[in-house]
């Protein structure tokens, strides 16, 4: 199981931003398919390579195999009755996993995909693999890898881009201090600058 992360933008009511591991037990798959049709066109390339139909969709969604795989989301309500409204699907494929990461467009913008992002990546590197593959559109995927200081392998005329892992389970520093916004680290300074008068 994926321990929840550090705390980021305030959560959704009656929801919160931890990222889970779903199991595949009662209507988990349902609610895989149900944000994965949220998805516009736009966002089913970005995160599939093509525009999947609806039936494409279905099958994908048919076919996760939860015990294997992480498939971790971000949920809005209970987890009975809830939205998912952020979810990451890490195929592990030793050496690497192959990763495809959705947050539905009303909830972006809040850190919910650079937190599946780190989850992915810990789930990955907890499996042993070196390395994610993602579809080399999802700017937004390359760019939080860029951030948190991982290196990109791009090659020529690929759709896919390898995001290498080493480091990612042991610098959990790096991977905090990529989460918290300005206003919590300026509370954190202030709290330590309190304790040492």
């Amino acid at each position: 199981m994926i321990r929840a992360l550090p705390g980021g933008n305030a959560p959704p009511p009656g929801g919160s931003w931890r990222v889970r591991r779903l199991d595949g037990g009662g209507t988990a798959r349902d609610a895989v398919l149900r944000h994965l049709r949220a998805l516009d066109a736009d966002d089913r390339y970005l995160r599939f390579g093509h525009t999947a139909s609806d039936a494409t969709l279905a099958d994908y969604v048919a076919a996760l195999d939860f015990a294997r795989d992480g498939i971790l989301a971000v949920g809005a309500g209970t987890p009975s009755r809830g939205v998912l409204i952020g979810l990451a699907h890490v195929a592990l494929q030793p050496p690497q996993a192959e990763f495809g990461l959705s947050v539905l467009p009303a909830w972006r913008r809040r850190g919910l995909g650079r937190r599946l992002f780190v989850a992915a990546m810990a789930c990955a590197a907890g499996e042993g693999l070196a390395a994610l593959a993602c579809m080399t559109g999802n700017a937004s995927v390359l760019n939080m890898a860029r951030e948190l200081g991982f290196s990109i392998r791009l090659g020529a005329g690929e759709a896919c881009a390898t995001i290498a892992l080493s480091g990612a389970p042991a610098d959990e520093r790096r991977v905090r201090e990529a989460w918290e916004t300005r206003d919590e680290r300026g509370a954190r300074s202030e709290r330590a600058e309190r304790g040492a008068a």
